[in-house]
C-alpha cells in the first residue's frame, strides 16, 4: 500500500510540518454482542419479552456475578485524589455534558424489561457535533473520595451492562480504565475502548468480551503493560460525533462482570517504562515474567531511536536476557561511556524482541535516559551533535563527519568522537557560502569575538566571515506584491533524494521518545528517516510515503506491537524559523 501526499514549499517556511500524517484507514470496530437482540420500544407497551427472566433487582444474584454499578443509592459522588478528581466525573470537548439518576417505576417509558420494582438508572445528557466527544467516567474511589480504589477483574471474562441507545448513527464507547503508575498522583490510568454503534432505540443488555478491548492513548503518560485487568481504576461511557448526534440522553443501569476469563499465557516484559544512568555509570535494565515458566525463556534485546548511539555514548553487554524456569525477574547493565562533551542528556529505546517460551507484554520498550555530567557553554553556538539549520548557496553540499580521535581530520586534543561540518561543492565553483539567519537578532555586544575550527586545504584563497545585522524595520501593513522571498525550497533534486536535513529534520519511531505512543492519537505508522517513505520524485514535489511492512520480518515495535506500517514525519523546529513572514505551500 502506498499514500503519497505531494508538497512544494515556495515562500517562508515557519515551523511547517513535511507531511500531512498518512494514518492508515482505521480497522472496522468489532461488532458488539448483543443478548437483547430486539431493540426496546419506549412505549411500555410495546416492550418485547426479554432473555433476561427475572426481576432487575435479582440478576446479580442469580447470575452470581460482581456488581460493578447500579445506581440504587440516587447518589454520583466525587472527589479529590491528588490532582485527579475520582469518583463520578464528566468530561467533554467543550460542550454541555451532565450526568443524573432517574428513579423509574415499573411499566414506565423507561422501565427495563421485566421490571417489577421501583429502580433508579444513571442519565447522561449530552450535546454532540461531527466530531465532538463527551460523557462520563466512575473512577473507583475510597469512602472518603481522597484516593483511587483499584478494583481486580482479571478473573472475569468480560463486563455487560444495559444501555439505552437512540439510534442517532454516532458511536457510544466504553472505557476502562486498566492500571497506573505507582507513584503517580494524576489520572495517568490506561485506557482500553470498545466502540458500540448507536444503531438502536430503548435498552438493550450489552455484553463485551474483554478481549474485544483495544488499547486508546488520550496523552496522560499511561503505562503501555497490556491489558491485565487486576487493578482496573474505573470505567466510561462516552459518545463520539462520527454523525450529528445532537442533544440527547443515554441512559445505563446494572454494569457488571461475568464469565470466567481463561488462563493467561507467560508473558515478559520490562520491568518499568523508564530508565536512568549518569555518564560513567551503568544502566540497570529489569525485566519480568507475569508468572514462572516451566520451561526456559529467553528474549532478544536492542536500542533504537533518540539521539544516544551505541558504541558512542553507551556499550551494550550483548541481544539475549534467559530467564531459567521457574526465574520470574531478570536484567542486564549497559555500561555509559563517560565523555567529555556537553552533550545535554540523551536518550533511546530499550526494545524487547523475539522471545522463546513466553509471549511479549506490550511493556516491551523502555526510554533509557543518560545524564550528561558536562555543564553546557553558554557561548557555544553549536558544536554539530545534530545537522545544523545552515542555509547554504548554491551547489553547496553540507553534511556532518563524526572523527575518531585518531581520525585524520581529528581536532588537536581530541579526546572523544566529534561531529564536524564537511562543505562541499564543485572545483570549478568560484564562490560558496552557507551561514544561519537567526529568526530573532542576538546580542553579542558584550563578546570579544568569534572563535571556531576551520581544516584548511592550503589554497591561498580567502575564508570570508560576515556578521549580519539585523534587517530595517518595517512599520505599517505591506502589500503582498512588496514582499521579499526570503527562502524556499522547490523540492526539485533528482528522484530519490531524502528532503534537505538543514531544513526538514525527521521525528522517528511512534512518539514514545516523546511521550506520546501513537502521537497522541493512535497512529499505526512508525516514522523513519529513509527516502522510501520521504523523498523527491524528480518532479518538484516531496513524496511522503506510508508503506505496509510485514510486521514478522522487522523488528520495530510500536505500541500496539510489532509495527505494521512506516511512513515519514517531517519538522522544522530548531530549522527554518522565522519571526515575522507568510507560509505559502502546495499540497
Amino acid at each position: 500500500m502506498k499514500i503519497k501526499i505531494f508538497l512544494l514549499i515556495a515562500g517562508l517556511s515557519l515551523w511547517l510540518a513535511g507531511c500531512s500524517q498518512a494514518t492508515p484507514a482505521p480497522l472496522e470496530p468489532t461488532l458488539t454482542k448483543v443478548v437483547a437482540e430486539t431493540p426496546i420500544a419506549e412505549s411500555p407497551t410495546n416492550t418485547p419479552e426479554s432473555e433476561v427472566e427475572a426481576p432487575v433487582s435479582e440478576i446479580t444474584q442469580l447470575a452470581q456475578l460482581p456488581l460493578v454499578d447500579d445506581f440504587e443509592t440516587g447518589e454520583l459522588l466525587s472527589g479529590q485524589a491528588g490532582s485527579a478528581p475520582v469518583g463520578f466525573i464528566t468530561w467533554s470537548d467543550g460542550s454541555a455534558v451532565s450526568i443524573q439518576t432517574v428513579t423509574v417505576e415499573p411499566g414506565d417509558a423507561l422501565a427495563l424489561p421485566d421490571q417489577a420494582a421501583t429502580n433508579i438508572i444513571l442519565q447522561l445528557n449530552t450535546d454532540i457535533s461531527p466530531g465532538g466527544w463527551s460523557g462520563f467516567s466512575h473512577a473507583f474511589a475510597s469512602p472518603a473520595l481522597d484516593a483511587w480504589v483499584p478494583q481486580d477483574w482479571s478473573p472475569y471474562e468480560g463486563i455487560s451492562m444495559w444501555l439505552y441507545g437512540n439510534n442517532t448513527g454516532g458511536a457510544l464507547f466504553i472505557d476502562i480504565l486498566d492500571n497506573r503508575s505507582a507513584t503517580s498522583s494524576m489520572d495517568d490510568a490506561e485506557r482500553w475502548t470498545h466502540q458500540i454503534p448507536d444503531d438502536f432505540t430503548g435498552w438493550q443488555q450489552i455484553q463485551i468480551p474483554f478481549t474485544e478491548f483495544t488499547r486508546k492513548d488520550i496523552g496522560n503518560s499511561a503505562p503501555n503493560d497490556g491489558f491485565t485487568l487486576t487493578e482496573v481504576h474505573g470505567y466510561a461511557l462516552g459518545a463520539f460525533g462520527s454523525a450529528n448526534m445532537g442533544a440527547q440522553a443515554n441512559y445505563l443501569d446494572q454494569v457488571m462482570l461475568y464469565g470466567e476469563a481463561g488462563e493467561r499465557p507467560v508473558e515478559i516484559s520490562l520491568a518499568e517504562t523508564t530508565f536512568q544512568a549518569k555518564e560513567s555509570g551503568l544502566a540497570t535494565i529489569k525485566l519480568k515474567l507475569n508468572k514462572p515458566a516451566a520451561e526456559i525463556v529467553s528474549v532478544q534485546y536492542l536500542t533504537i531511536e533518540g539521539n544516544a548511539t551505541s558504541g558512542v555514548d553507551y556499550t551494550l553487554p550483548g541481544d539475549k536476557v534467559i530467564f531459567e524456569p521457574g526465574q520470574m525477574t531478570q536484567s542486564f547493565k549497559i555500561p555509559i561511556v563517560d565523555d567529555t562533551l556537553a552533550e545535554g542528556n540523551e536518550q533511546t529505546l530499550v526494545v524487547l524482541y523475539n522471545p522463546t517460551g513466553a509471549v511479549l507484554n506490550p511493556q516491551s520498550r523502555a526510554i533509557l535516559t543518560i545524564r550528561d555530567n558536562e555543564a553546557p557553554d553558554p557561548d557555544f553556538i553549536t558544536d554539530f551533535n545534530q545537522f545544523p539549520p545552515f542555509f547554504a548557496s548554491e551547489g553547496v553540499d553540507l553534511s556532518l563527519l563524526t572523527v575518531a580521535p585518531e581520525g585524520e581530520l581529528a581536532l588537536p586534543d581530541q579526546i572523544d568522537p566529534e561531529n564536524i561540518l564537511a562543505v562541499n561543492y564543485p572545483a570549478d565553483q568560484l564562490s560558496a557560502n552557507f551561514g544561519h539567519f537567526y529568526p530573532q537578532g542576538q546580542d553579542w555586544s558584550q563578546k570579544a569575538g568569534l572563535s571556531f575550527w576551520y581544516y584548511g586545504a592550503n589554497t591561498g584563497e580567502p575564508v570570508n566571515l560576515e556578521l549580519l545585522g539585523a534587517p530595517a524595520a518595517t512599520s505599517g501593513e505591506a502589500a503582498p506584491g512588496d514582499w521579499s522571498l526570503t527562502w524556499s525550497d522547490e523540492f526539485d533534486d533528482p528522484a530519490g533524494t531524502s528532503p534537505n536535513p538543514a531544513i526538514w529534520q525527521p521525528e522517528i519511531g511512534d512518539g514514545m521518545l516523546n511521550g506520546i505512543p501513537g502521537w497522541g492519537n493512535g497512529e499505526l505508522e512508525y516514522y523513519t528517516a529513509q527516502p522510501e517513505n520521504a523523498a523527491t520524485d524528480g518532479a518538484g514535489n516531496l513524496v511522503i510515503t506510508a508503506q505496509k511492512i510485514d510486521p514478522a520480518a522487522s523488528n520495530l515495535m510500536c505500541w500496539y506491537g510489532p509495527c505494521e506500517y512506516t511512513s515519514a514525519r517531517l519538522i522544522t523546529r530548531d530549522r527554518a524559523e522565522f519571526e515575522f513572514g507568510r507560509v505559502e505551500a502546495r499540497m
